[in-house]
């Protein structure tokens, strides 16, 4: 696989990352991870650390309750599949 750097913008500040990602999906994630660091922000969080562990811990919980539901639609889909 190519790998490519790209420049995001998240909260305002620049990053270069190099990834085999296409460009394209690194722009999307950067995007999400701005705008929920942004509401975080705006609902008065200010410290960057504590704005970022935050955001991670709430992207980190939508990620596991998306594998949850994902788990319980493949198990209902198994037994549809099996009567």
């Amino acid at each position: 696989m190519e790998t490519t750097a790209v420049v995001v913008q998240i909260m305002g500040r620049d990053y270069r990352l190099t990834s085999t990602t296409p460009p394209q999906q690194v722009q999307r994630a950067a995007a999400y991870v701005d705008r929920r660091m942004r509401e975080l922000n705006a609902a008065g969080l200010q410290n960057h650390e504590a704005l970022s562990v935050m955001t991670a811990l709430q992207m980190a919980d939508e990620l596991l309750r998306a594998q949850d539901e994902n788990t319980r639609l493949r198990r209902k889909l198994d037994e549809l599949n099996h009567d």
